[in-house]
């Protein structure tokens, strides 16, 4: 049976709105912060882990979101993907997502006043 870890932290999940595939994923984790290149077709899970000294996770994958989507996207498999983006709207969503993603983070933590 796999032992289940609990985790804590947002996720950043980029899926194929053509099909629901999801192809991307950033796991932002307190603890063993790392992220996915998924591609459905064979079955392939690339999971690299994130180095903390190069700052947070959720702040690398919003730059590397708005800087090369297409890349990453081709590096999951995701060719077809990657060439139909429109720079103008990735730019728009991930305005949208890292605002989001940053109440999330700071609704989900406790704030203690001394």
């Amino acid at each position: 049976m796999a032992e289940v870890i609990a985790e804590d932290g947002l996720a950043l999940h980029v899926f194929d709105t053509a099909n629901g595939d999801e192809r991307l994923r950033f796991d932002c984790f307190e603890d063993a912060p790392h992220y996915h290149f998924l591609d459905p077709g064979p079955p392939t899970n690339v999971v690299m882990d994130h180095d903390a000294a190069s700052g947070p996770l959720l702040d690398r994958a919003l730059g590397w979101l708005r800087a090369d989507l297409a890349g990453l996207l081709r590096r999951a498999g995701a060719a077809d993907l990657a060439a139909a983006i429109e720079p103008g709207t990735v730019s728009a969503a991930v305005d949208v997502v890292a605002q989001t993603a940053r109440y999330v983070s700071a609704a989900g933590r406790p704030v203690v006043v001394r």
